[in-house]
């Protein structure tokens, strides 16, 4: 490494809260990756490599760490320890500090999703298989890519260049479903949040971020509901995408899916 470059490393430990309180619930979690994104953010150069060693399980929070990479013009990689979920079960019960509680453990496990090298956001794309005995090597490619001297059969990391995409809410084409989904998201996430806060009661009439309307909840609904309903909602509205015009017509079209379907 040269003189003015530097390793930042940012996982949960730097906000002072175990990782099973971090992500206790939908609240929490939010909270704890908003918080993560936006150290990365913060400490993101040319001449910083920041590793975020965290909970990074889903394909739409890794989709805006590559946005905040592309935007500061910088080389970016996933890599994926691919561990079985019964032997990462056998880990954590073996952790002697900051263990997930079971709970914790079983819906973070359930809702991972596994990272794809199609997908443009998470390539270069290493994978660390837990029963490889030597890891030195990928590690070395690793950081080949990320100096931009990878070796010949290696996975390569080119700077990305921030363009109008970077900065525009819904961007056309190949990002759009992704964009859907982290729309649609960030909705779940917030009736999640109100229904912490409400300890098991009824909401009642729940205004949303950029809807106009309320949506009138006469029960608790659960978080699995609520993700099968996300996913029914986006397998209809992938097959219209092209008419998608903005991200507020996808928060306002899930509003609206909920309202009927949620009885």
């Amino acid at each position: 490494m040269e003189r003015d470059e530097r390793a930042v490393v940012v996982d949960e430990s730097m906000m002072h809260v175990g990782k099973d309180q971090g992500y206790a619930d939908a609240a929490k979690e939010k909270s704890t990756r908003g918080t993560l994104k936006s150290k990365v953010e913060r400490e993101l150069t040319k001449r910083n490599y920041v590793v975020l060693d965290a909970m990074n399980a889903i394909k739409g929070y890794r989709y805006e760490l590559w946005c905040i990479a592309r935007a500061a013009a910088t080389r970016y990689c996933v890599v994926y320890i691919d561990v079985d979920v019964q032997t990462a079960r056998e880990w954590n019960a073996r952790r002697v500090d900051d263990a997930f509680s079971h709970d914790v453990f079983e819906d973070l496990a359930g809702r991972f999703e596994v990272p794809d090298s199609k997908n443009r956001w998470e390539v270069p794309l290493f994978r660390i298989r837990h029963q490889e005995a030597d890891t030195n090597e990928i590690l070395e490619d690793v950081v080949r890519a990320m100096r931009g001297k990878s070796r010949l059969t290696a996975p390569k990391a080119k700077e990305l260049k921030p363009t109008v995409a970077t900065v525009v809410k819904m961007p056309r084409k190949t990002n759009i479903l992704n964009e859907m989904d982290m729309e649609a998201q960030d909705v779940l996430m917030e009736i999640a949040e109100a229904q912490s806060e409400a300890c098991g009661q009824p909401l009642g009439l729940l205004r949303l971020k950029d809807v106009s309307t309320p949506l009138h909840l006469t029960r608790p609904v659960t978080l699995s509901e609520l993700r099968t309903q996300k996913r029914m909602f986006l397998r209809i509205l992938s097959q219209s995408s092209g008419s998608i015009k903005d991200a507020t017509s996808v928060r306002r079209m899930f509003v609206e899916y909920l309202k009927t379907n949620i009885h």
